[in-house]
């Protein structure tokens, strides 16, 4: 009986291990409006988990997020921003883990309307 017990106890162990379930991250960073060049990396802004698996469906809010991170930095990194984008505007870049990714529309200006 405590072999059966032990041996069901390892083998949830490594199954719990393998299928402890799935995550997605929201990346962003911060892009030039004009050249979309990648000009700060504001790693992941979000992260959604599943016991089995994340949908891409989770990921929808994403971009929101991103651009609302990108002003926030904007804002609060002023001197940065506007160093390391030549007094240029930014826009939001976002990956939502393996589901999709793209460049924001709503071009900012570095420390403008915060």
């Amino acid at each position: 009986m405590k072999l059966i017990i032990t041996f069901g106890l390892v083998f949830f162990a490594l199954f719990a291990n393998v299928t402890a379930g799935d995550s997605k991250n929201c990346f962003c960073k911060v892009a030039l409006a004009g050249e979309k060049r990648i000009i700060q990396d504001l790693g992941s802004i979000d992260r959604q988990t599943n016991w089995l698996s994340v949908p891409c469906s989770r990921m929808v809010n994403c971009p929101n997020l991103c651009d609302q991170a990108v002003k926030v930095w904007s804002c609060n990194n002023k001197d940065d921003c506007n160093s390391l984008s030549n007094g240029k505007k930014v826009i939001q870049h976002y990956k939502a883990s393996v589901c999709y990714e793209g460049f924001g529309h709503d071009e900012m200006t570095c420390g403008v309307n915060c």
